[in-house]
């Protein structure tokens, strides 16, 4: 994983196996109510898969970016379809322009469908470019 700003990561290697969704280690608080922070300058959501995605069935993964403003209410504001497993391969990223208008807090969630995994880890971040496949 590229150098992050940890106030700008949501998973570093987290690890996720049973079904279903699972927020992200950390959320990031961007400090005002409405910070629009992808309207000036893009920003990039970064989701890197760390470890590859096995299962004993046909497990899936979907992501999804999620706000609030409490910090306790959650709205899905980006999302991924279910990613099948041999999609998922170590190295395997996402790189989605952050939506120009959010609320303070930010989530990534992952939805772990179809099957449990028995093997799989991401990371993911905001920063100022998109990453590109990592090996």
């Amino acid at each position: 994983m590229p150098q992050v700003d940890a106030k700008l990561l949501f998973s570093d290697d987290q690890a996720e196996t049973t079904v279903p969704a699972h927020d992200s280690t950390n959320t990031v608080d961007l400090g005002a109510a409405t910070p629009n922070s992808g309207a000036a300058t893009p920003k990039w959501l970064n989701i890197i898969c760390t470890e590859a995605v096995t299962s004993g069935g046909a497990g899936t993964v979907a992501f999804s970016l999620q706000d609030s403003t409490d910090h306790s209410t959650w709205v899905i504001i980006w999302q991924t379809d279910a990613i099948a497993k041999a999609t998922l391969v170590k190295g395997y990223t996402l790189a989605i322009p952050l939506p120009a208008e959010h609320s303070r807090y930010l989530k990534v969630v992952y939805t772990i469908g179809t099957a449990v995994l028995t093997a799989g880890k991401f990371s993911a971040w905001i920063s100022l470019t998109p990453v590109r496949t990592v090996t």
